[in-house]
């Protein structure tokens, strides 16, 4: 009797008529033999289960065995998946809990950047008041040429008093030598 050939796209790699096969290459197998690669993982569960109940093997010994084997099959393929999304979702935790500790590193940086900003502006601003309130330039050189101007004037009326000091000094000595020459006993004359 001639067994019914079916099409179906491996999920595993499986020997199929003597070659191994990779996963994701569609076969053409017959019932039989497709039910022995569902048993082994090599097709999907739900599609092995649609093939079993196409098949009638009510009057065989092995029905049980095979639909046990594969229900097996099915129920290590969904734990082996079950396994590798919970690993994806650690690392996907771990991946978020980086992210989430760069993301307050980020923030503190930025507010202490902010902070400093508002310093700097604060600083600023009263370096700008302060401007204000200063003299011009045209105000301070003006300033600057009249204090030179009374230092020269200063100047020249020290120089002035000196000359009269040094004059009164010299009038000074000349009034003492005067004096004492003046008050000074006079020897008396001789006769001659």
């Amino acid at each position: 009797m001639d067994e019914q050939k079916h099409a179906l796209t491996l999920t595993g790699p499986a020997k199929v008529n003597g070659i191994h096969e990779p996963a994701g290459r569609t076969v053409t197998v017959s019932a039989t033999l497709a039910l022995q690669l569902a048993a082994s993982g090599a097709i999907n569960p739900d599609l092995a289960a649609q093939l079993s109940k196409a098949l009638d093997l009510s009057d065989t010994l092995l029905e049980s065995d095979f639909q046990e084997a594969v229900e097996d099959a099915a129920a290590g393929r969904i734990e082996l998946l079950g396994v590798d999304h919970m690993l994806e979702i650690a690392t996907l935790e771990n991946q978020l809990f980086d992210l989430s500790r760069e993301l307050a590193e980020s923030s503190t940086a930025v507010a202490t950047s902010l902070s400093d900003l508002n310093t700097a502006r604060q600083r600023v601003t009263e370096l700008e008041r302060q401007i204000e309130q200063a003299p011009s330039i045209t105000t301070l050189t003006a300033d600057l040429a009249n204090a030179v101007n009374r230092a020269v004037t200063a100047e020249t009326a020290s120089a002035e008093i000196s000359g009269d000091l040094a004059a009164e000094k010299a009038a000074r000595a000349e009034a003492e030598r005067k004096l004492a020459d003046a008050t000074a006993p006079k020897p008396a004359k001789t006769a001659k």
